[in-house]
């Protein structure tokens, strides 16, 4: 008979007693002394570079800030200013008075004389029936105040407009006019219109030789009135006008003193005033009108107008 198996049993533990506690705490040896300082100390190192560099990121950041603050006050500042400039600058121009236009009275225009007022009238051509229809139309609408005077500008051309000369202009109307006295002209002239008891016309010479002039000026007396009146008066004079006895005789011509100045006029038989004269002015300038009082008004602003000039 055979004997029964025992059942598994668990094998015996052998119990482990746990380490028994004592009063005596682990030997440290000198080696363990000094890896542990050297550890701190690193530690220590490490601790105080991480330290260093954190503060060094903070100052730089510190110093950006700054930097780009004191950008900042520095552009707001100029902003304003700038601001402040174009605000003024905008008033100045609003408010500025603006100055007399000294560009009416034409002094710049016209070198001659100072005249109130300026007309260009255009020409299509220099024939002598087209300028006194345009000057003689002129003289009759000018409407300016008592004592004005309108210096009045011919020009011609189709594209480029010039001003007519001197000796383009009297040669349309005199055809007889004397060359020496042609040559001794400026090409700078003035027709004008004096505001008076009527439109007085006038025309200013300016010439670089007074004898060649004086000479020339007695020369074209012959067909001075009969080729140029006819744009002064309010009628063309008739040929029976200068026949003997008629209004103006034989158109004779008389030396006059008018306005301090020498001068050569033609006197209305019927009224004895001059209707028709020149004046030396100086020894450059001849001035050709109709009366006293224009000569007069007319010497004043070429004075005025040297007086002008020289200051």
């Amino acid at each position: 008979m055979e004997n029964p198996v025992p059942p598994n049993t668990p094998p015996e533990q052998t119990p482990v007693n746990p380490p028994v506690k004592t009063g005596v705490s682990a030997l440290r040896t000198y080696q363990d002394d000094i890896a542990g300082a050297v550890n701190k100390e690193k530690a220590s190192m490490i601790t105080i570079a991480l330290a260093e560099a954190k503060k060094r990121e903070q100052n730089v950041t510190i110093a950006k800030e700054s930097s780009f603050s004191g950008r900042n006050v520095w552009i707001t500042v100029v902003s304003i200013i700038l601001v402040f400039l174009a605000v003024g600058i905008v008033l100045f121009f609003h408010f500025e008075q603006k100055p007399v236009p000294i560009a009416e009275t034409r002094i710049a225009e016209n070198p001659i004389l100072i005249a109130d007022s300026e007309k260009i009238i255009p020409v299509q051509n220099l024939s002598k029936q087209t300028i006194l229809s345009a000057l003689t139309t002129e003289r009759q609408a000018d409407s300016g105040e008592i004592g004005s005077v309108e210096n009045v500008r011919l020009q011609t051309g189709d594209t480029l407009k010039r001003n007519v000369t001197a000796g383009e202009f009297l040669s349309s109307l005199s055809p007889t006019i004397p060359a020496n006295l042609l040559r001794a002209m400026s090409p700078t002239y003035v027709f004008g219109i004096h505001v008076f008891k009527r439109n007085e016309p006038f025309i200013i010479l300016k010439v670089d030789s007074y004898q060649n002039a004086f000479a020339g000026m007695l020369n074209w007396e012959q067909t001075l009135f009969k080729e140029v009146g006819p744009l002064f008066l309010d009628e063309a004079p008739k040929a029976s006008d200068f026949a003997p006895g008629g209004k103006y005789g034989n158109g004779t011509w008389s030396d006059a003193i008018i306005g301090n100045s020498d001068s050569r006029a033609v006197e209305d038989k019927e009224t004895g005033k001059y209707v028709f004269l020149y004046s030396f002015l100086d020894k450059n300038t001849i001035l050709i009108t109709t009366n006293e009082d224009t000569v007069k008004e007319v010497a004043n602003r070429i004075r005025a107008r040297e007086l002008i000039k020289n200051n």
